[in-house]
C-alpha cells in the first residue's frame, strides 16, 4: 500500500466500513438540522408498513421509522457490525420502540422474504458494498410492488460519476428512478419497483 493510499484510507476516502465508534460523530440531536427524518423519510413510510434500514448503524433512521410505522408496522435494521446493532437496540428501548425493530446482523447479502418490504433505505453505505449488482438485485427482490427505495450517498465519498453508476446499477436491477430528493451534504435517488 502506498503512502497516499494509506492516508486516503485513514481519512476514510477509500473503500471501508465505517467503524462503530465513528458513528457517534453523526448520531446525535444536532444531526436533525441536516438529516431530518420527518422531511426525508416520513413521506415514504406509512403506519403499518414493513420497512428496512440497510446499514442502519446506531439507528438514527431506524428509530424514526419505528415511530412512523406505528404499533402495526415493523422495521428491520440490518448491519454488519454487532456493536452498531447493540447501540441501536439500547436507544430504541429508551424510546419505547424496541418491539417494532428487528436487528439483523449479516455479512452475506440482505436477508428477508421476497416482496415483503414497503420501503428500503440505504443511507451512506452503498459505496461500501463490493458486489453492488448483487446487492441491488437483493433489494429489488425484497421490495413490494410499488414500494420505494431511497438511496443516499455522502458527497465526500461518492462523486457524481460514481453515484450515476450506482443509479445505473439500480436501474439494471429493475428499479425505476422516481426523483432525486434534496438531502444535506448528500446525493440521493428515490426508486420504485
Amino acid at each position: 500500500m502506498t503512502i497516499i493510499q494509506s492516508i486516503r484510507k485513514l481519512l476514510l476516502l477509500e473503500g471501508h466500513t465505517c467503524p462503530w465508534w465513528l458513528a457517534y460523530s453523526w448520531d446525535h440531536r444536532l444531526r436533525k438540522l441536516i438529516h431530518d427524518p420527518d422531511k426525508m423519510i416520513k413521506p415514504y413510510v406509512k403506519p403499518g408498513n414493513s420497512v428496512m434500514d440497510v446499514g442502519c448503524g446506531m439507528g438514527y433512521f431506524s428509530i424514526a421509522m419505528a415511530d412512523f410505522v406505528g404499533d402495526c408496522g415493523k422495521v428491520t435494521a440490518v448491519d454488519i457490525q454487532q456493536k452498531m446493532l447493540d447501540v441501536l437496540m439500547r436507544r430504541s428501548q429508551r424510546h419505547g420502540l424496541d418491539k417494532r425493530i428487528t436487528p439483523v446482523l449479516t455479512r452475506d447479502g440482505v436477508p428477508g422474504e421476497p416482496g415483503s418490504m414497503d420501503f428500503i433505505l440505504t443511507f451512506w453505505m452503498l459505496h461500501e458494498v463490493a458486489a453492488k449488482e448483487a446487492f441491488a438485485r437483493d433489494l429489488y427482490s425484497l421490495l413490494k410492488a410499488n414500494g420505494s427505495y431511497l438511496l443516499v450517498e455522502p458527497k465526500i465519498h461518492t462523486s457524481k460519476d460514481v453515484f450515476e453508476d450506482e443509479i445505473a446499477i439500480c436501474r439494471k436491477a429493475g428499479f425505476i428512478l422516481r426523483d432525486n430528493p434534496g438531502v444535506g451534504i448528500s446525493r440521493a435517488a428515490c426508486f420504485t419497483k
